[in-house]
């Protein structure tokens, strides 16, 4: 483990320190064999927002009205509200 954690570390003194070295750093790590990124223009079948009300529930009325008055025909939606009540 600790040869692992030196080596690490040896790595990436080089990549940081010795920028005038012409080391690049596909010696030094993994390099993926394709750098195409996949197509994210489609729609997602479904999405979740995650929000909380705590202290702003007055707010979270709207948001939640904003998304029955608009909702999205595409895919679905799930809105998750987390609710703590005030602590003193």
């Amino acid at each position: 483990m600790a040869l692992r954690s030196w080596l690490q570390q040896s790595k990436e003194f080089i990549l940081r320190f010795a920028v005038s070295s012409p080391v690049p750093a596909s010696w030094l790590y993994d390099v993926p064999e394709s750098t195409e990124i996949e197509d994210l223009t489609s729609t997602p079948e479904h999405i979740e927002i995650v929000s909380h009300c705590w202290n702003y529930s007055h707010l979270f009325v709207y948001q939640l009205k904003s998304l029955v008055d608009n909702a999205p025909e595409d895919f679905k939606v799930t809105l998750t509200g987390f609710y703590c009540a005030q602590q003193r």
